[in-house]
């Protein structure tokens, strides 16, 4: 991990999370949701995204416009500052007897001595071979000078299926990834990236490189939204999680066998700072998005204080449970048979969770990452 929080190192052992005594096996975990209703891209403009408040049991309709009149006065939003990269490309590897096109998913970036390494999802990674190089410039020459194409070689296979690439040109990756890449929009949209999911896809906060999905309760917020809010005294204090592919793989099999991906996240000195003295005040936490309250929740001790954070964190969040960091969470609707939908269950408990989503489908709200968004007061 570099100095500005972008991601460039490989991974840390993660510190323990508290639980509870609350029945591990009470959750709401599966729904059924009308093709309909999976939102192909966000509302324009973006606050007039709809709002789901539920608070002390009670479901009210609302718009995300509304959070100056919904959100405590001088409470505080803590919001992910990650930037996504546009981690999807398409190269060729160009041999004597034939040209065949790769297509390429970067996951995440370390750094080993003084080489700098992208592990990445490569279709069709059987028949490519390690030390092949892979061209991502429309129009370049493989076989020419690499320092004039944006071009990777195949250093290693990996046994989790992926691959290690070395980019050849690294002083200009950040340059031509931006040149050559396109946004990595969830699977589930079943479409290609299209240019307007360069600015779509991208939250207002996004300053961190090292995301490669986004923390799309954030996608909500404009500038004039967040002014209005600094209006009303509420402060807003960045964290950075770099959010990776595995927020979308759905639990297979039994939850308890299920082994959380990794991600990588900073909590700086200014920020816990900041945030203990608010919380030494008496004012409210709002986590925005999942991936906020992950990392708070990695990084907070048992006494309630929040800690410096620079590592890799795997917290599965789940009932039995017990979130302590934040008061409110303003997230999307997340996909079933995910660990998002058991955070959220976690959060407030599996009988509203149930009846969140079950009323969020009745009135017509739009679902995942473009999709509408929900205020969760913590009972």
């Amino acid at each position: 991990m570099n100095g500005r929080g972008d991601l460039a190192a490989p991974a840390m052992p993660q510190q323990a999370a508290p639980q509870t005594a609350t029945d591990a096996a009470n959750f709401f975990f599966d729904y059924d949701l009308p093709p309909a209703l999976i939102a192909q891209h966000p509302t324009t403009p973006r606050e007039q995204g709809r709002l789901l408040l539920y608070r002390d049991g009670v479901y009210d309709d609302h718009v995300v416009g509304d959070l100056p009149q919904l959100l405590p006065d001088n409470s505080v939003v803590v919001f992910n500052n990650s930037r996504v990269i546009p981690a999807k490309l398409t190269g060729r590897i160009a041999r004597a007897k034939a040209e065949r096109i790769i297509d390429v998913n970067l996951v995440r970036a370390e750094k080993i001595g003084e080489r700098f390494l992208w592990q990445a999802m490569v279709r069709g990674l059987k028949k490519i071979a390690v030390g092949d190089d892979i061209n991502f410039a429309p129009g370049g020459d493989v076989t020419g000078n690499a320092a004039q194409n944006f071009t990777a070689r195949v250093v290693e296979k990996l046994p989790s299926g992926l691959a290690k690439l070395e980019f050849h040109d690294q002083k200009n990756f950040w340059h031509n990834l931006e040149q050559h890449g396109q946004m990595p929009i969830p699977p589930y949209l079943k479409r290609s990236p299209d240019d307007a999911d360069k600015l779509d896809y991208q939250t207002i906060f996004a300053e961190k490189n090292g995301s490669v999905a986004s923390p799309t309760a954030s996608l909500h917020f404009t500038e004039k939204l967040k002014q209005q809010l600094l209006a009303r005294g509420i402060m807003f204090l960045p964290v950075t999680l770099h959010v990776g592919l595995g927020t979308f793989l759905p639990i297979k099999g039994d939850i308890k066998d299920h082994v959380m991906h990794q991600e990588w996240g900073v909590i700086d000195a200014d920020t816990v700072a900041q945030y203990n003295r608010a919380r030494a005040e008496g004012k409210k936490i709002i986590a925005l998005g999942t991936t906020s309250l992950r990392l708070l929740e990695s990084a907070i001790d048992k006494d309630g204080r929040l800690r410096p954070f620079d590592g890799a964190t795997d917290i599965f969040i789940k009932p039995p449970y017990r979130v302590t960091s934040a008061d409110y969470l303003l997230t999307n609707f997340h996909l079933p048979h995910s660990t998002l939908l058991l955070l959220v269950n976690s959060f407030i408990g599996a009988g509203a969770t149930k009846k969140l989503y079950e009323t969020a489908i009745a009135r017509g709200y739009r679902f995942y990452s473009y999709g509408d968004a929900c205020l969760l007061k913590q009972p």
